[in-house]
């Protein structure tokens, strides 16, 4: 398997396990009420995660930068065009 699919699938993993730590502790009302940010911040370093995985295993990286649901990812491809 190629190093960037290996990459990628780490990435996946360790995003699947950030969602279920927030499941977890979102079981607990008493965390959310005093933690809903952290909980959210865990949501999304999970999502940006998946979405480099989906980038680094994509065939056109770049293509997928842009068609990416992350406002963020997405403009990393523009700064990079605009930079080229």
């Amino acid at each position: 398997m190629p190093l960037n699919q290996q990459l990628a699938d780490q990435l996946n993993e360790l995003g699947k396990s950030l969602e279920r730590l927030g499941e977890t502790l979102c079981a607990d009302p008493a965390i959310i009420s005093s933690h809903i940010s952290a909980l959210q911040e865990i949501d999304r370093i999970a999502q940006i995660q998946f979405a480099i995985s989906t980038i680094i295993s994509a065939e056109d990286p770049y293509e997928a930068c842009l068609n990416s649901p992350l406002e963020l990812v997405r403009k990393l491809a523009l700064i990079e065009a605009l930079a080229a």
